[in-house]
């Protein structure tokens, strides 16, 4: 059975993953040979361009070309974090709601407070 994915999961798939590991559009985009208003209007859907550049994108992303097209938001942070980060995640999620927020205050910088 194929699962048919839209456009748009695709572009925010591209986008989560920017979010994710911190890419700026200029840094994309130098990367890609593409002007920064290209990304602009991938963002504004404008454009979809972005199709044509999937085999870069997840080479950029270090991920697979699936992986790009088929990432969940709920699973995206463990497709692409180290094995590490990912056990700092899996314990996160069976604290409780208070040890969550103690937790998140803790490692919080303080000018996000």
């Amino acid at each position: 059975m194929q699962i048919q994915v839209t456009d748009n999961e695709i572009l925010n798939n591209i986008l989560n993953l920017m979010k994710v590991k911190g890419v700026r559009q200029t840094d994309l985009a130098e990367y890609l040979g593409l002007p920064r208003a290209t990304i602009t209007q991938w963002k504004s859907q404008t454009s979809k361009s972005y199709m044509k550049y999937l085999d870069q994108l997840a080479s950029y992303f270090d991920v697979t070309k699936d992986d790009l097209i088929h990432i969940k938001k709920n699973n995206i942070y463990e497709s692409i974090l180290p094995q590490e980060e990912q056990e700092l995640l899996q314990y996160y999620r069976l604290l409780s709601t208070e040890k969550k927020k103690a937790v998140t205050q803790l490692i919080k910088p303080s000018s996000a407070l």
